[in-house]
């Protein structure tokens, strides 16, 4: 074989090899079926502008969540989601008033209130729903409210006060797949939200006081559980998502905010200095996390 001719040879031989690796997994790809194409029903069961309550079935039984749909929602465009979370012992309907979300959020995503179990989520010592429970609900509700609105599925976000901002803690850890971005406020950061992670990387903004009486800054334990502090928390998010290098510090009106450098996805916290266990206006908390999700995309 001639200098010249060895390279056609190899040129040969490498696309015979690929054609042998290839063939097999084009065949299969070719073999799936499309991805069904959204199709709208010709009724929404809100109309935009309008909220209700809607229910979804589950293991527990029937489990219902208020959803809100923005006046200016268009059914031929994609739409972004966001859940709400209430505490401990509150409804979503005190959490819808008092968060203001339908302020910010509201005007352009459709949010949706789900109803605890027991007045609690899952991942607090005092939930009573089984493991894996509330974040199943989440799931089921997506797949119900998809037939019905044109959802962005690379847009779904989750917020929540206290033991909310827990779950949504915890759907950043273990939902990585359906989660675009998190944000807790004052979250309850019980063990459990931090573990049985997928380890991908998740947008996150952490809200919480420096003088939180209820849930302390610094970790501690409340109902016989410990809990995580606000940096070791937002520190997991950081490993997660990459960050490395000091953070990058700025002051806010009536706050520091401090920013994951280098992450591959965002991580920030709005420390409330001397803040205590609350949802603020000032800063305003909703126009903070509507402002921090609405730019993360999955």
């Amino acid at each position: 074989m001639t200098s010249r001719s060895f390279p056609r040879a190899l040129a040969v031989l490498c696309a015979l090899l690929l054609s042998m690796v290839a063939g097999p997994v084009l065949a299969g790809a070719q073999d799936l079926p499309p991805a069904p194409a959204w199709e709208p029903s010709a009724e929404v069961p809100v109309q935009p502008g309008g909220s209700g309550e809607m229910s979804v079935d589950t293991p527990e039984g029937p489990r219902a969540f208020i959803i809100h749909v923005p006046t200016g929602y268009d059914r031929t465009m994609p739409t972004p989601v966001l859940f709400g979370f209430s505490g401990k012992d509150d409804s979503p309907e005190n959490f819808r008033s008092y968060s203001q979300l339908l302020r910010t959020a509201g005007r352009e995503a459709i949010v949706i209130y789900p109803r605890a179990i027991d007045g609690a989520w899952e991942g607090a010592p005092y939930a009573t729903v089984r493991p894996g429970a509330d974040v199943d609900f989440v799931r089921t509700i997506v797949e119900k409210i998809r037939f019905s609105y044109h959802l962005d599925p690379s847009r779904i976000y989750a917020t929540g006060m206290s033991n909310g901002g827990g779950m949504a803690a915890l759907l950043g850890c273990r939902a990585t797949d359906l989660l675009a971005g998190v944000a807790p406020v004052s979250g309850a950061f019980y063990l459990p939200v931090e573990s049985g992670c997928t380890g991908a990387p998740v947008p996150a903004l952490f809200v919480h006081g420096t003088e939180d009486p209820l849930m302390s800054y610094d970790g501690g334990a409340l109902h016989d559980a410990p809990y995580l502090s606000v940096p070791d928390t937002v520190g997991s998010y950081s490993a997660r998502n990459g960050c490395w290098g000091p953070a990058v510090v700025t002051p806010a009106p009536g706050a520091t905010r401090i920013a994951g450098a280098n992450c591959v996805k965002e991580v920030q916290e709005l420390r409330i200095d001397g803040g205590l266990h609350s949802w603020w206006y000032e800063p305003d908390t909703s126009a903070e996390v509507w402002g921090f999700l609405a730019r993360q995309h999955r």
